[in-house]
């Protein structure tokens, strides 16, 4: 009884950490309240898990390497480590602590299935009304709490002040969130649990229908594309199944032609297509600091700048723009954060061929799991990691936590099936 109401509570944590997170805990500015939450658990909890069994997996590995490579490479570069990096470290640290030694023991799939499902859909309505406020009343709601600085030293005043000079050219919704894009990347795991992951044929297209819309709502270009890959995953995942029985549906038929004239239209006929559209052809190397090159580019650039060595080792978490300092060569596009990339070439950058070799291993083995619902999160989520700055952000815990306990279940019922086929 005890263990299923700590696995319920660590449950509810890791899914609701990306918006508690948003708050500051005042103990340091880049530490939030979902930090201080997680560290209480780990505390708490540490007898229990020592005596567990340590499971091993890909992630395990990855985490161990990086962390690793990055302590020996900042120690080289800097004969020490300075608190930042030091600080950077430790966060990466906890963070892969709470996935590889706490979600196998803790966290509860099912539980965290519906969770996921009831929390994207109150999100969805919550930005839809937002919306539909904003254009009849032509008033912005804000739905935080009264806080004048959110965690990492963000301005409340600031984010109000860039939301409404944006609103002026064209309303971008996030809710409860920060960004647009960190409303995407959390309410498409309920998109693709709807979808993947719902025995009820009506509740999975209803449920995924309200988080589509508010997703392209929120007019975040990286989430509406992902948003597309999503449909198109299951677009596939239903022609399989239909060339297994030998027909397809009519219903299916009917939501497939609907769900590709509606992309058309919004593509071909909206300003939402068009500024998806030139968003993307901010992506050029001739083009400057565009949010595109940023977040796509910059990192393979940056990577194509270092010696032999670096290229395979790597420079060290947090390390990208003190190493370049030190060699005397300048970042291209200095604009803004000199660590902001897309997470894919920020661990080419950070650990080298290695750490992105097995970067890449851990979604590959996911994908391999017999399950749609793992296939297609292990998809969305490489792919948020090619066009953002997600890894060990606030959404990762929650679409790691999902992909781990998949592969654990996996790898347990498989055990289970071997002995019993040997005791037979």
């Amino acid at each position: 009884m005890r263990n299923n109401i700590a696995q319920k509570l660590f449950t509810l944590l890791i899914v609701l950490f990306p918006i508690i997170n948003i708050y500051p805990s005042n103990i340091n500015v880049s530490i939030g309240l979902g930090d201080i939450a997680l560290l209480i658990v780990l505390i708490i909890y540490a007898p229990i898990i020592l005596r567990r069994k340590v499971i091993v997996t890909e992630y395990l590995v990855f985490t161990i390497y990086i962390i690793g490579i990055s302590i020996l490479n900042i120690l080289f570069i800097h004969n020490g480590i300075p608190i930042s990096n030091l600080i950077r470290i430790l966060r990466h640290g906890f963070y892969g602590t709470i996935c590889c030694f706490y979600v196998p023991h803790l966290f509860n799939l099912s539980y965290g299935k519906r969770l996921i499902k009831i929390f994207c859909c109150l999100l969805s309505i919550g930005l839809l009304f937002q919306v539909v406020f904003y254009y009849i009343f032509h008033k912005i709601i804000w739905f935080w709490f009264p806080v004048k600085t959110f965690t990492d030293g963000i301005l409340r005043v600031n984010v109000i002040a860039n939301f409404e000079s944006m609103a002026n050219t064209y309303l971008r919704p996030q809710f409860v969130f920060l960004e647009p894009a960190h409303f995407t990347q959390y309410v498409i795991i309920g998109t693709v649990a709807f979808l993947f992951w719902e025995e009820d044929k009506y509740k999975s297209i209803a449920g995924a229908g309200l988080c589509s819309l508010a997703i392209v709502l929120s007019t975040s270009a990286a989430g509406i594309l992902m948003l597309v890959a999503c449909w198109g995953l299951w677009f596939l995942f239903c022609c399989k199944k239909a060339m297994k029985r030998g027909k397809i549906k009519k219903y299916e038929c009917y939501i497939m032609l609907i769900g590709l004239l509606s992309i058309l239209c919004i593509l071909l006929f909206t300003n939402l297509g068009q500024r998806m559209i030139s968003r993307i052809n901010e992506i050029d190397f001739n083009k400057g600091s565009t949010s595109g090159n940023l977040r796509v580019l910059r990192g393979f650039i940056v990577y194509s700048k270092l010696d032999v060595w670096r290229k395979v080792i790597g420079v060290g978490l947090g390390n990208i723009a003190d190493y370049f300092n030190k060699i005397s060569i300048e970042l291209p596009y200095i604009e803004g954060n000199p660590e902001y990339m897309n997470s894919l070439t920020y661990i080419l950058n950070s650990a080298g061929l290695g750490g992105a070799f097995l970067f890449i291993v851990f979604f590959f083995k996911k994908m391999r799991i017999n399950n749609p619902f793992c296939v297609a999160l292990s998809c969305v989520l490489l792919g948020w990691s090619c066009c953002e700055s997600i890894y060990n952000c606030r959404t990762w815990l929650i679409y790691v936590s999902f992909l781990l306990c998949f592969q654990i279940k996996m790898i347990s019922y498989k055990k289970r099936k071997t002995y019993a086929l040997d005791y037979k």
